[in-house]
């Protein structure tokens, strides 16, 4: 398989979430540009309620891709590590390892 179909069919990931439809779609096209590995998913309700679009990734990719829309000046939202899905999904709110700017 490749990157984006073991991302798609992981059961263990993170979710970067975000309050706005528009900094979603920037951390998208600043993610792509950076060739990262990652997929645009809807949100899981379990995270936010904020904005219907997230990040999902491999929890390896985490600090970089973080780091990557941090230096964008992309305001994150939250950052989740999930494990499981659908009833049995498991989220846990991550401490973010960078800030913006001041």
């Amino acid at each position: 398989m490749n990157g984006t179909q073991d991302l798609i069919n992981t059961n263990e990931y993170v979710v970067i979430a975000f309050t706005t439809t528009t900094r979603a779609l920037k951390a998208e096209k600043a993610l792509k540009a950076s060739r990262a590995e990652f997929i645009t998913i809807p949100t899981p309700r379990e995270v936010s309620t904020s904005c219907g679009i997230a990040v999902k990734l491999h929890p390896d990719n985490r600090s970089c891709c973080e780091r990557l829309l941090i230096n964008a000046g992309i305001e994150i939202g939250g950052i989740y590590r999930v494990n499981g899905n659908g009833k049995n999904m498991m989220v846990a709110r991550l401490e973010p390892e960078y800030q913006l700017p001041a």
